[in-house]
């Protein structure tokens, strides 16, 4: 079974804004939420950004939204790890 993947807008113009070495590893972990959006180093949000998901990838936050019944998940921004990343 695989999951389509589908990136808002913006998360494709911050990916062409990070350097080429950090895009390539994004879009490898990109290429694995089609395999399993649960695999790996994701964790289900809380409080504000309940109902997100992040995958962590380097310094870098994949933020998606996954949809069990039609198997879509949908990034919906790319955050460099800081301390008011999830505020």
């Amino acid at each position: 079974m695989t999951w389509q993947v589908h990136t808002k807008k913006s998360a494709v113009k911050i990916l062409k804004r990070i350097n080429p070495a950090d895009r390539y590893k994004l879009v490898a972990a990109m290429g694995e939420l089609s395999v399993s959006p649960f695999n790996g180093n994701v964790k289900a949000l809380k409080g504000g950004l309940k109902g997100l998901h992040r995958k962590r990838v380097g310094s870098y936050r994949l933020l998606y939204t996954i949809d069990t019944e039609v198997q879509i998940v949908d990034i919906v921004d790319i955050k460099r790890r800081s301390s008011n990343t999830y505020s």
